[in-house]
């Protein structure tokens, strides 16, 4: 229904305070180099209706895991990059109502290559909204605190314990 010429795939599902969906994932496009990923955000009405289609990213493949809605009426996007021949990032974007981004964040080697090439990514990065309208994300080693805007308010690095 709001696919792209070469595919556009869900990674989550989120009601938003207007009844509507916010949709989060990536959709999959042809440039010279080959096929590219993007971050993908859709917001849908009660009925399931496009409301608007974003999306998000460069050169690199970009992949959206989950979107949520902040009080504000402005969204959050929780993603990661597929750096080629190097780490990967998370990836961190706050946007307005419409979905135009108003800032985003890179947190670099946060996620191991193979994670993000088998798709498991939500064992070893995952994030979710705190009362303040920011978000904690739990990573392999340690935690990360953002403000509603993006910004690291705290950090912590777990990886002296070993694995668990």
């Amino acid at each position: 229904m709001f696919g792209s010429d070469y595919g556009d795939y869900a990674n989550s599902l989120t009601r938003t305070v207007d009844g509507g969906f916010l949709i989060c994932g990536y959709t999959e496009s042809i440039k010279e180099n080959g096929t590219i990923r993007d971050i993908l955000l859709i917001k849908t009405d009660a009925e399931g209706n496009l409301k608007w289609r974003m999306s998000y990213g460069g050169s690199n493949h970009e992949y959206g895991w989950f979107a949520w809605e902040r009080e504000d009426g402005g969204y959050t996007i929780f993603g990661g990059i597929l750096l080629f021949h190097e780490s990967n990032d998370l990836y961190v974007a706050v946007t307005d109502v419409s979905g135009t981004v108003m800032t985003e964040k890179r947190f670099s080697g946060s996620i191991p290559l193979k994670d993000v090439l088998e798709q498991e990514r939500y064992k070893y990065a995952n994030g979710k909204p705190t009362r303040d309208g920011g978000c904690i994300i739990h990573t392999k080693t340690g935690l990360i605190k953002l403000s509603s805007l993006g910004d690291v308010e705290w950090q912590e690095d777990f990886s002296s314990l070993g694995d668990y």
